[in-house]
């Protein structure tokens, strides 16, 4: 054994390892982009980083490819005020840039680094906790139409995984003890990823505040991309070019194959859901929606109301 590589770090080693090394390990300086599966944080992630300014990390906290992944499991709701040292260290470890895994680092085209850009789409009920245990940290926050989410899970036969969410009693407790008997009772793959969807962003929605998240809507980026791209980067106190709008005609790394952007079809990116939601499901969609309040946000039209949605964060100031 080369003697010298005693005096190498295990994380070195890794980063020579994947041909990726971090210059800063400042948790500040990583930007999070969370939101529900199928609803554009890829795509999102190609703008933020259309320079190759950060370094890319896919889902870090996928269970199966990261060592702390088992305490991140899909749908886990962790209490902002948690202190718990186990999490804490985990969730430090990716800020950081400590985590060196292939699976998160499959997409990274950038080898030295300084800055982190971090998509997860199993953050959202806990989004809150990190950031009340890692301040300075930018959040950014992707909502796209549950019909236009539900459909594709179904159509890529997603499980639900509900019965995640109703087994944890301080979940229940703080947010869905008035509706856990209509939950239960979904009867079919669409309604269970409707009621996901309305768990996975109602309980944010209710937990931020203005000016602590930036919101982000996929119909937004589609209809009138330039101020909903610059906003995003005024958010993040970056600069940007004319380069970023190439993006918009490119399908993401994750875009199914049969999507509206895959065919070159922009002009239908918004409502191509409509082609695999009955009207029946539809009306139950807005139904499941108007429980939680969520029918103000998003409902029958395929735009959404984002002036309400910063609304509610004003709210609970």
């Amino acid at each position: 054994m080369n003697p010298l590589r005693s005096l190498i770090p295990e994380e070195w080693r890794a980063s020579i390892r994947g041909f990726q090394l971090e210059l800063n390990h400042d948790c500040r300086n990583a930007v999070v982009l969370a939101g529900t599966g199928r609803s554009g944080t890829t795509w999102v992630s190609e703008f933020i980083n259309y320079d190759n300014s950060y370094r890319d990390m896919f889902e870090p906290f996928h269970r199966l490819h990261a060592p702390h992944g088992s305490y991140f499991f899909y749908g886990l709701y962790m209490r902002p005020d948690s202190r718990d040292p186990d999490y804490l260290q985990a969730a430090g470890h990716v800020l950081t840039g400590r985590l060196h895994r292939h699976y998160s680092d499959r997409f990274n085209k950038r080898r030295i680094s300084s800055r982190r850009l971090i998509k997860e789409v199993r953050a959202n009920l806990w989004l809150n906790w990190l950031h009340r245990n890692f301040p300075g940290v930018p959040i950014i926050f992707i909502l796209r139409h549950p019909c236009a989410v539900a459909s594709s899970r179904v159509f890529m036969d997603w499980p639900s995984r509900l019965g995640q969410f109703l087994c944890q009693d301080e979940l229940t407790h703080d947010y869905l003890a008035p509706y856990v008997e209509e939950i239960r009772s979904a009867r079919t793959p669409f309604e269970r990823h409707v009621f996901v969807w309305c768990i996975q962003h109602y309980v944010p929605l209710r937990q931020f505040s203005a000016g602590q998240v930036h919101l982000m809507f996929y119909e937004e980026l589609c209809s009138k991309p330039r101020p909903t791209i610059s906003q995003m980067f005024s958010f993040l106190g970056r600069p940007f070019d004319h380069a970023v709008f190439g993006r918009l005609e490119m399908p993401s790394s994750m875009s199914r194959r049969d999507s509206a952007v895959a065919r070159g079809q922009r002009n239908r990116l918004v409502d191509a859901w409509r082609e695999h939601v009955s009207a029946s499901e539809l009306r139950r969609a807005v139904e499941i929606l108007n429980l939680f309040g969520l029918d103000r946000v998003y409902n029958e039209d395929s735009m959404p109301d984002a002036r309400v949605a910063n609304t509610i964060l004003e709210q609970n100031a």
